[in-house]
């Protein structure tokens, strides 16, 4: 018979193996004595060991949870994708390679707002598209009806349409770059891609309005020399209201006030005599001889080079690049409003009706 220690033994393996009745029934026959009692109890209350068959990896304490994407991401971007996909057909298309020094890549424009004061439709070709700071997008053409801002005349406005349909975009300013590339800016994007044809309308009002004030205030100089004024005309500002013509130099007060209606005379005959606007293209080094000398820079270098596009209104050439009437009676009345000194310029504003 096996000793009571024996027994102990083996119902602690009979234990760990599940199988514990044959051993307490021996235990029953067997008389245990306190201590071994004891021993077997002790080792009974430790739990037994895992088993590293088939158990489980245990997790890290600090194991994120998997989460699900929430229902605001996926809305976001399924409103986002038909954005995305209309700037992908736009840049399907490349960009013409970049002209020789043209700091944008794109070959200058066509200026043909210089060709006539009156075109105001044209077709032309999308040779680019770009997203500007915050919504705004421009669209640069190979040629453009569109006068843009600069030489203190405002940009025309309008719309630019794909020759196949759709939605209109509607440009409402224009800007030229060093190398000469017009951009036509508007607050959507537009519905055509780089490489289509398309219609242009410029908006006609606007347009002529901006062609007269430009005009009166090159007739400004021609009436201000016909007074006997040799001041040299620096500025022009032909935005209404507030539209006006700055010369180098001072008038006192007195001088200021006999000139208002002089000058206000000899702008009435000019309108009245229909002079004919000019328009040539004259060589840079010989700009002296359509221009006076005090409408040109006294450093001959920044005439320029090359052919200089030269405005003669009321008879008197001067090198500019905007949009003028065809003679000086298209102007209508011009109004001297005043002759002011401000800092080391004398100032003469101007006023025309609608």
């Amino acid at each position: 018979m096996p000793t009571t220690l024996q027994l102990v033994d083996l119902l602690m393996t009979e234990i760990r193996d599940g199988a514990v009745a044959p051993v307490r029934q021996a235990l029953a026959k067997q008389p245990v004595s306190a201590k071994a009692e004891k021993s077997a109890a002790k080792n009974a209350e430790k739990p037994a060991a895992p088993k590293a068959k088939n158990e489980p990896a245990v997790k890290a304490k600090n194991e994120p949870k998997p989460t699900a994407a929430k229902p605001e991401v996926g809305v976001a971007k399924a409103a986002a994708a038909p954005q995305a996909k209309a700037a992908a057909a736009r840049e399907s298309t490349p960009t013409p390679p970049a002209a020789a020094g043209g700091g944008s890549g794109l070959a200058p424009t066509e200026a043909l707002y210089q060709t006539d004061t009156y075109l105001f439709t044209a077709t032309a070709t999308v040779i680019g598209i770009t997203p500007l700071d915050g919504e705004q997008w421009a669209v640069m053409l190979d040629a453009t009806c569109f006068h843009p801002q600069g030489g203190g005349q405002p940009a025309d406005v309008g719309t630019i349409t794909s020759i196949e349909g759709g939605d209109p975009y509607v440009v409402k300013g224009c800007k030229k770059d060093p190398a000469g590339v017009v951009s036509h800016q508007g607050d959507a994007a537009p519905t055509f891609a780089v490489g289509a044809k398309v219609n242009l309308s410029v908006e006609q009002g606007p347009r002529v309005k901006n062609a007269r004030v430009h005009s009166a205030g090159h007739l400004i100089d021609v009436a201000m020399t016909a007074c006997g004024v040799g001041l040299k005309p620096t500025k022009g500002y032909h935005f209404t209201p507030g539209a006006y013509v700055e010369y180098e130099g001072k008038l006192s007060a007195e001088e200021r006030d006999a000139l208002v209606p002089k000058l206000q005379a000899s702008m009435d005959e000019l309108v009245a005599k229909v002079i004919p606007t000019v328009v040539q293209s004259v060589d840079a080094s010989k700009l002296d001889t359509v221009c006076p000398l005090n409408s040109l820079p006294a450093d001959r270098s920044l005439w320029g080079q090359g052919r200089v596009r030269v405005v003669s209104v009321g008879g008197l050439g001067c090198p500019c690049g905007g949009t003028h009437v065809r003679d000086t009676a298209e102007l209508g009345a011009v109004k001297v409003e005043a002759i002011k000194v401000k800092g080391k310029v004398t100032r003469v504003s101007y006023t025309m009706p609608e």
